[in-house]
Formats: C-alpha cells, sequence, structure tokens
C-alpha cells in the first residue's frame, strides 16, 4: 500500500484526471487530498463528485469547501437565483438528491489526519495550525484555525513530526528554492503548486517514496 498526497485541485478536472492516471494507484493504495477542491477552476462539483466516488481517497476540509457550504444549501432550495461562480454554476445543474448529496460530503468532511508512513508520523492539513502550541491536541483547534492559516514555514510546528500542508502556493513562500514545486523543509511538506493559476501545477507526492508528479 502507498500513501500519496494532492491538495487544492480548485475545480481544475482535467489536471486531476491526468494526475490519478500518472501516479496509477492501486486498489490498495489511499489518496488524501487536502482540500480546496471547489472555486477558481472550470468544473469545480465534477471534482466533488469524482472524489465522493472513489472509495480509496480520504478528503479534508480546506477553506473553500467551508466557504461554499451556506451557498450551495441556498441555492439547493432557491433554483430561480442564477450562480455567479463555477462552483455556483457547475451545482445548479444537479438534479436535487446529487445536490443534498454534495452539500452532505462536504459538511461531513474531516479537518485534519495524523498518519504514519515507515514509522514517521505526518500531521495533514489544509493550512496550517493556528495558535500553535506543541502541548495543543489536534482536536482543541478550530476548524478557522487550520484551514485559513498560513504558516511561517521558516519555523517549523514539530521536532518529531511532518506537517503537510496546502493553502499557500509554494510560489509564494519565501523559503523555497524551487518556486512552483513540492518544498520539503523544517518538517514540512507544502504540495500547493497553483494548479489553478497560470504556469501552475498539480502536485501529489508519495510519502513512502518522496516520489513527486506533476501535471
Amino acid at each position: 500500500m502507498a500513501v500519496y498526497i494532492l491538495a487544492d485541485i480548485h475545480g481544475m478536472y482535467d489536471k486531476f484526471m491526468r494526475m490519478l492516471d500518472k501516479i496509477n494507484m492501486t486498489d490498495e493504495d489511499i489518496l488524501y487530498v487536502l482540500g480546496d477542491m471547489v472555486d477558481r477552476g472550470p468544473h469545480p462539483i465534477k471534482v466533488v463528485q469524482k472524489i465522493m466516488n472513489m472509495k480509496n481517497v480520504r478528503t479534508l476540509i480546506g477553506n473553500h469547501d467551508s466557504g461554499v457550504i451556506g451557498t450551495l444549501k441556498f441555492f439547493a432550495m432557491n433554483d430561480s437565483y442564477r450562480g455567479d461562480t463555477s462552483t455556483e454554476r457547475e451545482f445548479q445543474t444537479l438534479d436535487q438528491q446529487e445536490k443534498m448529496n454534495v452539500i452532505e460530503f462536504l459538511s461531513e468532511l474531516p479537518y485534519y489526519y495524523d498518519i504514519s508512513v515507515n514509522d514517521q508520523q505526518y500531521i495533514l492539513v489544509h493550512g496550517g495550525l493556528g495558535n500553535f502550541s506543541p502541548g495543543k491536541s489536534l482536536d482543541e483547534y478550530t476548524i478557522d484555525e487550520i484551514v485559513w492559516t498560513r504558516p511561517d514555514f521558516s519555523v517549523p510546528y514539530y521536532t518529531d513530526r511532518i506537517v503537510v500542508c496546502g493553502h499557500t502556493p509554494t510560489q509564494l513562500i519565501e523559503e523555497n528554492d524551487r518556486p512552483g514545486y513540492i518544498m520539503k523543509k523544517n518538517n514540512y511538506i507544502a504540495i500547493d503548486c497553483g494548479a489553478c493559476f497560470r504556469g501552475g501545477r498539480l502536485a501529489a507526492i508519495c510519502l513512502d517514496t518522496g516520489e513527486e508528479f506533476y501535471v
């Protein structure tokens, strides 16, 4: 079994499908998606539906996913309004049952995972750990502290655990020697490589081997 991680698909369905082809997961492998499936790109709801139907995918909520739930509930109950964003417009093409399925899926997403691969502990979050304290349990953080925080990548949270996160495009991380590529430094793995932006990439990493994948 191999463990793969990616984040911040942002509606880039075609890139996501190409990434799935590239990493070529087996039924025993697990893919963790660290949030922000929706907004920006052309097919955010199509991304959500694909992930909903993949048995070996574990998904976290991101700030965009969290922020859109209330809006989708409104559109599910008000067909006469026209959506402005790609998320809203694509959502409005669904039948009522599928609208409720999408809302339920997003509403039940966790906001962190704590996993071990090859005896290394990893904390998976969308953004970071706001108001961090070494003795603070992950359950004590609020969802906003986890999905909205941008870490100071020059200072590690932990000495014995690696935090894997999206949210902050690696093009914008000062400590990253390879802007636009996965950053592995100071007990961080930052994997948002700006898939929805011009010149950006959808990135994934295999925690078992450290191999990086880009489309």
